[in-house]
């Protein structure tokens, strides 16, 4: 793998781009990455590690949905990976739309155990499906989605 500052400060520059670029934040990416705010802001500023290469950039990769081994190829110096290969796809977000709205409605069943209010818990679970159908609407390329 080739360590020198040049790629390092590579790698970083093609971090910050893609954060950028799915409109996250640099706290944003730690967290959805798991790691602190300063390994996101070492990585993007290029920082050359001291001994080894840190765990925190194989987490970063996988939060930025970038292919594994793309870190690696960066400083190896390949091209940075292309947008549209990395994106998550629209089907994709939906699933996890999904689960999400199948957590809410858990949520809300579990709130319902506890004695919540039937008023509040059925606007809220109207709310969660109605929330899903239109962004299930935002997106006529499923088959699947309902019309």
């Amino acid at each position: 793998m080739n360590e020198s500052e040049h790629a390092w400060r590579r790698l970083g520059s093609a971090l910050r781009q893609e954060r950028e670029r799915q409109g996250l934040s640099q706290a944003a990416l730690a967290e959805r990455a798991g790691v602190s705010v300063g390994s996101v802001k070492n990585a993007e500023a290029g920082a050359v590690p001291k001994s080894r290469r840190p765990y925190t950039l194989t987490r970063i990769e996988q939060a930025l949905s970038w292919p594994a081994g793309t870190v690696d190829a960066i400083l190896s110096g390949q091209p940075t990976p292309d947008p549209a290969e990395t994106s998550p796809s629209p089907r994709g977000d939906l699933d996890e739309a999904r689960k999400g709205l199948y957590g809410a409605l858990k949520f809300g069943w579990i709130c319902k155990q506890l004695g919540a209010p039937s008023a509040q818990l059925d606007a809220f679970e109207a709310a969660a499906q109605a929330l899903f159908a239109a962004t299930v609407q935002t997106h006529p390329e499923r088959s699947d989605a309902p019309k």
